[in-house]
């Protein structure tokens, strides 16, 4: 349940490492999403739970991609989750430059959360 809900933004979350990987090309590391589950199954809080991520706006970025997500009812009431996600770059995309702009691509992890 909870993966199919992070899956369905992972698109949102490439986009936001790639622009990062455009400020700093050699970003890459994990960054541990924390967030709540209410008992009516709406995200309602959403933070860093710890990152190795040297770019703030990136992690902003990716913490933004999760803000909204509906998930049904919590059986158990409020839920708690740590979701880990591992951010690298793609090996040898790195190609010359469109309309002035590096393209870049991106590995995105989600790992089991907690």
């Amino acid at each position: 349940m909870i993966e199919a809900g992070i899956a369905a933004r992972e698109g949102l979350v490439r986009l936001c490492y790639v622009e990062g990987l455009r400020r700093n090309p050699r970003l890459e590391g994990r960054l541990a999403a924390r967030f709540v589950i209410g008992a009516d199954g709406v995200l309602s809080l959403v933070f860093n739970g710890g990152t190795d991520l040297s770019d703030g706006r990136t992690v902003q970025c990716l913490l933004d991609t999760f803000r909204g997500l509906a998930f049904p009812r919590p059986e158990a009431g409020i839920v708690a989750v740590i979701y880990p996600i591992v951010l690298e770059p793609a090996p040898g995309v790195d190609t010359p430059a469109v309309a002035g702009r590096r393209r870049v691509d991106a590995r995105v992890t989600f790992r089991a959360p907690t």
